[in-house]
């Protein structure tokens, strides 16, 4: 998953257990918890779960303890330094430690930044933390129970040249939440408060303000829908953008990302976004968005047909679809026999003609708003 905020510097990729790596750079972050009976590493831990935010790039992981759950939330608030929240919760009735490890850097050392503890990582600030570790300790092995959090004091800065593994490490009473700040960009933070951060339930609100800027669809399945929201938030974020990437935003109504994605791209890479072959398979959330589209929508030589697929049977909504024959929004409602089918396009070219030929062949239309109800074809 990719997590950061919309118009800030600085992207992170989160694995399916809550290991964070920030772009461009050769560290990564690792945790870990330490409850009453043993030393749990989510990252080899079967307990270890995922849990989704629907559309907002949100990665929350769970962790099984003695009577409840560590749960960690990944998220961007962006800022000039790109700020991504790490926080971990406890949800359960008995006090844990809380480790952070610092995986394949080359070198570390703790800073003080306008009153706040920090950890500079390959000579930059990366890390804020509320307070300075009370234990720690440097690690050939990532979550090594027997030494991990073993020093106690001032942690020393270390540097290797094969790498370096550091682990800080907090208590975290029940019910409780810790929360450190990654720098995900080069740029100056300011202050950062980390008390009073955005959370989890403020960055799912500011999302969903982004994806109601572009085209959105409305479905039956709403795992399905949350997936497409999902995909949405993943090629906004792309911190890399590709050929699918590019075409996906263009597709999806996001015009200014779909610009500076096209600048990146190199002038092959340019042709096959034009061309659009082939970019809709495998498993990337740019290949989902375009197969929903072309399943949802797709133009001819002289309009848009609407759903074209025979295999989406359910009610379907549209909205804000950008097409070059107009913005194209419209509804799908299915009765006995027959399909109601309501639509509106904003801005119609001239001549355009709309139609439904995998419902009904032999209706089309040319005004720009309307319902008709249309007899389904038969198979």
């Amino acid at each position: 998953m990719i997590v950061g905020a919309l118009g800030a510097p600085g992207r992170a990729f989160v694995g399916d257990r809550g290991q964070v790596a920030v772009h461009n750079e050769d560290w990564s972050l690792d945790w870990w918890i330490g409850a009453d009976d043993r030393v749990r590493v989510p990252s080899s831990d079967p307990s270890t779960r995922r849990v989704e935010h629907g559309g907002a790039p949100i990665a929350e992981t769970r962790l099984r303890v003695p009577g409840g759950d560590a749960v960690q939330r990944v998220y961007g608030i962006g800022g000039s330094g790109g700020v991504v929240v790490v926080e971990v919760a406890n949800e359960s009735p008995a006090a844990f430690v809380v480790g952070f490890s610092v995986v394949g850097a080359r070198s570390i050392s703790p800073v003080s930044v306008d009153g706040a503890s920090g950890i500079a990582v390959d000579g930059r600030l990366a890390i804020l933390m509320p307070y300075a570790p009370p234990r720690w300790s440097f690690n050939d092995v990532v979550g090594a129970a027997p030494t991990i959090g073993e020093s106690t004091g001032a942690m020393p800065a270390c540097s290797g040249r094969s790498g370096v593994n550091a682990t800080i490490c907090f208590p975290l009473s029940h019910r409780n939440c810790l929360r450190i700040a990654l720098l995900t960009s080069g740029s100056d933070p300011g202050r950062l408060d980390l008390v009073n951060m955005p959370d989890a339930d403020e960055v799912v609100r500011g999302w969903n303000a982004h994806l109601d800027k572009g085209m959105r669809v409305v479905l039956n399945d709403a795992r399905e829908e949350g997936a497409i929201n999902f995909a949405r938030s993943q090629v906004l974020l792309d911190p890399d953008p590709n050929a699918g990437v590019a075409a996906a935003l263009e597709d999806w109504g996001y015009d200014a990302e779909a610009t500076t994605a096209w600048e990146a791209l190199s002038l092959r890479a340019r042709r096959a976004a034009v061309l659009r072959r082939g970019l809709d398979a495998g498993d990337s959330a740019s290949a989902l968005l375009l197969r929903m589209r072309n399943e949802l929508l797709r133009e001819t030589h002289d309009g848009v047909d609407l759903l074209p697929s025979r295999d989406r049977r359910a009610n379907v909504d549209v909205h804000g679809a950008p097409t070059r024959f107009g913005t194209v929004s419209f509804a799908i409602r299915r009765m006995e026999g027959k399909v109601k089918v309501l639509w509106e396009v904003t801005d119609p070219a001239p001549r355009f003609v709309l139609r439904a030929s995998a419902l009904d062949d032999s209706w089309n239309t040319s005004e720009a708003m309307g319902e008709a109800i249309l007899s389904a074809n038969r198979d």
